[in-house]
């Protein structure tokens, strides 16, 4: 029992080591054809582009079952050939040192045991015979496998039939993680070389067959030779007569020719159960499992019906269906196993290198289209669109579809050279007329994935795709609940409310004066109200230009945001308002202008507000300022532009006789300007999916902006450290950045085409103001 667990243990792996080796060419397959489609390789290596083309032939050839071509240039090899080669055979060699090999043959010992297996069994055999003459051949079998000198044998049986093909599949699934977890480009090709080179190793000495044919032509066998073998296994104790049945799964009381042409015919047998772990045949593969089948004896036909529970008289075409359905239940039941489990699991394609590979780089740059994942587009779907809406005038596809999560990549050539904006364009002229328009959405990327030796060899920058999933921009954007934005908004005005009416509340002379009318009777104390009621107005007015902003550019460029989040911040009332998306902006150059647009807009209502109250407040005599909220000197010194300004009205050197804990009263309009400044300043900074983020990504790129978000990070918790964040608000805003906007922001439409020169110079003046902004006075 234990050796039959390990066998249906080994021949789940096998049928994986299979998917590995389809994997593999295929993807020899996409790296040829990307080199070949490649016009600056193909100049820079004409040389090569003949051989290219002949190797990307033979793999076709592999992928469709039918020999490579054979050319007279086989025979002679070059000196890079030779070398690859040697170093193959190298590797292949300290693979075979590593594992001791049984020595391989096709022909089956003629009484069904190995000649060393026949000098050990034939004494245990004939003494129990002896000793147990009258008992029952389940007793037999039983003390047989029991017997203390077998136990060994085997054990080491096992050990060379089963275990050490598993450790070399343990090997190849190492390597496989390995090459997962690898972000070297030259480690990752060195991987590849050696996952193939082990399951060539695997393919080569495995006790199982591997092979991508569901047909394979087996002599057939005479009757003499039949009964040869018959007479043979008939001279062995009736111990192991049994024994020889038991090991090709008959019953006890079956006919022994059954047995042995099981054995000799179970290669083909093989192949047809692995049907039910491929994918629906195609008719060519079809028709070579019907002539499979019927290639088998009428004796075998029938036994191996009954194992996949149809009638023995069932025809071969029926069969076959029933295989493609894949209830078989040969080697054990295991397939039916491994069936049902893919069938919970949907997709195959999890346990795929290249898909995994794919998914994680989409999945750290783009998070958006994972997300799809549920509701990813149907292969029809993705089929109809690359036939209905690409064409040679707009984007010629030079490879298959590839599954990453959450949709496809369509790799091939833009007909638009250097004009993404324009292909765009014309696909969604293409789409808008098909019935897909609602339920597709694609995105013309650079490919996330890194680039490869070779490919930065040949001066490639970027490599653009076409990434398709499906429409749903609830999902897609992440939309929170409205009960949620509700309450988060709600928490952002209240803040807002306690923060002016702290305000008003910190000048202690203005308390005494409220309180002094309230205890003489007179509880007339609009003066203070209106000075809280024009902080809070203030403040929620300098989001609404800075939301004025954004939706000004969404109008512009046609495209849709959503309601915008009013966040609550304990030391500014508001740290600002996030404003999300609803669909995509055309390109990098709108992505641009919508994160700048609504800061610049909340900064100049901010620095007008200001000014403005800087000026009432330095015109008023002490007695009237008495009646003026205030702010604390501490946050008057957190910002050097800020500060300057305020020092610049009422005098130089007001801030420095203010000690950080006495405050400082002024006009309304100064107090809400002065935190308009800071909150769009800090929506600026290049974090998560912020303004500043979105503004970062466009500028640098997904790639880039990961660098400038942690030099960004590290950077606020240096200011913290050396007192340049005695106020603390650098830091409790990347606290809120990294737990809640972490995230980088969804694609534009077209994100190939770089940033324009204009927009990439316009940054250096705001990425100034922003620092001038969020340094502290000196």
């Amino acid at each position: 029992e234990e050796a039959q667990a390990l066998k249906a243990q080994a021949e789940r792996m096998r049928l994986e080591a299979e998917k590995m080796d389809a994997q593999l060419t295929l993807e020899k397959v996409l790296s040829l054809e990307r080199k070949l489609n490649d016009k600056t390789w193909r100049e820079k290596h004409p040389e090569q582009e003949a051989e290219l083309r002949e190797k990307l032939q033979d793999l076709n050839n592999k992928i469709q079952g039918k020999p490579p071509i054979r050319r007279k240039s086989d025979t002679s090899t070059t000196r890079e050939d030779k070398g690859e080669t040697r170093n193959n055979k190298a590797a292949q060699s300290s693979i075979s040192q590593m594992t001791p090999r049984r020595p391989k043959t096709n022909e089956k010992p003629i009484a069904g045991f190995d000649h060393d297996d026949l000098k050990l069994y034939l004494p245990v055999a004939r003494s129990i015979e002896e000793r147990m003459a009258n008992a029952a051949m389940e007793e037999k079998l039983d003390a047989f496998r029991q017997t203390p000198e077998l136990q060994k044998h085997f054990s080491d049986k096992i050990q060379e039939l089963l275990v050490q093909p598993m450790q070399e599949l343990s090997r190849l699934e190492a390597a496989k993680r390995e090459y997962l977890q690898s972000t070297s480009s030259v480690e990752r090709e060195q991987l590849k070389r050696e996952i193939h080179q082990l399951e060539a190793a695997m393919e080569k000495d495995s006790p199982f067959l591997f092979s991508s044919s569901v047909y394979r032509e087996v002599p057939k066998m005479s009757d003499d030779e039949l009964q040869e073998r018959v007479s043979a296994i008939k001279a062995l104790p009736e111990v192991m007569q049994c024994l020889y049945k038991k090991r090709n799964d008959v019953p006890l009381d079956s006919d022994l020719r059954l047995a042995i042409l099981l054995e000799h015919y179970e290669p083909q047998l093989q192949l047809l159960d692995q049907i039910q772990m491929l994918s629906p045949l195609d008719d060519e593969s079809r028709q070579e499992a019907i002539k499979g089948y019927t290639s088998l004896p009428m004796m075998v036909q029938e036994q191996f019906c009954r194992s996949i529970g149809l009638d023995p008289s069932t025809d071969a075409a029926t069969v076959v269906e029933k295989l493609e359905g894949g209830a078989s239940e040969l080697n054990l039941g295991f397939g039916k196993v491994v069936v049902e489990a893919a069938k919970q699991a949907d997709l195959p394609e999890y346990s795929d290198i290249e898909f995994v590979d794919r998914s994680r780089y989409v999945e750290e740059f783009i998070p958006a289209i994972p997300r799809m994942e549920a509701t990813r587009p149907t292969p029809e779907e993705i089929e109809l669109f690359i036939t209905q809406v690409l064409d040679r005038d707009t984007f010629t596809l030079t490879s298959k579809p590839e599954r990453v999560m959450g949709g496809y990549y369509l790799r091939g050539e833009s007909k638009f050279e250097n004009d993404g904006d324009k292909l765009v364009e014309k696909l969604i002229e293409k789409l808008a007329k098909l019935s897909l328009k609602d339920d597709l959405q694609f995105f013309y990327i650079p490919d996330p994935s890194p680039l490869t030796d070779e490919e930065i060899e040949a001066g490639i920058r970027t490599i653009p795709l076409l990434a398709v999933t499906s429409k749903n921009s609830k999902q897609f954007y992440n939309v929170a609940r409205p009960q949620i934005k509700a309450l988060v908004s709600s928490l952002g005005i209240v803040s807002t409310f306690v923060f002016a009416l702290g305000s008003c509340g910190m000048n202690g002379d203005m308390m005494e004066l409220a309180q002094q009318g309230l205890d003489s009777g007179n509880v007339d104390v609009s003066w203070f109200a209106d000075a809280f009621f024009t902080i809070f107005v203030s403040m929620l007015g300098i989001q609404a230009a800075h939301e004025l902003g954004h939706r000004i550019i969404a109008w512009r460029d046609k495209f849709d945001l959503g309601v915008p989040n009013l966040i609550p911040s304990i030391t500014l009332g508001l740290t600002g308002s996030i404003t999300p998306l609803k669909s995509p902006p055309k390109n990098w150059n709108s992505m641009f202008d919508l994160a700048v647009a609504g800061p610049v807009a909340g900064f100049a209502a901010s620095l007008f507000l200001l000014v403005e109250g800087l000026g009432i407040t330095a015109s008023m005599d002490m007695s009237s300022q008495s009646q003026l909220p205030a702010l604390p000197g501490l946050m008057l010194h957190a910002s050097a532009l800020g500060g300057g300004l305020v020092e610049y009205f009422l005098g130089s050197g007001v801030l420095s006789s203010t000690a950080s804990e006495t405050v400082l009263p002024l006009h309304p309009f100064a107090i809400a300007g002065y935190i308009g400044l800071i909150t769009n300043s800090l929506a600026l900074l290049p974090l998560g999916h912020t303004d500043g983020g979105r503004m970062a990504m466009s500028i640098f790129g997904r790639r880039g902006f990961f660098l400038v978000k942690s030099l960004s990070l590290v950077a606020i918790c240096v200011a913290g450290l050396f007192g340049l964040d005695n106020s603390e608000i650098l830091l409790l805003y990347a606290l809120y950045v990294v737990l809640w906007q972490r995230e980088l922001e969804t694609p534009a439409l077209n994100e190939v085409d770089d940033l324009d020169t204009f927009r990439g110079l316009a940054a250096f003046p705001i990425a100034v103001l922003v620092a001038l902004t969020l340094l502290p006075l000196p």
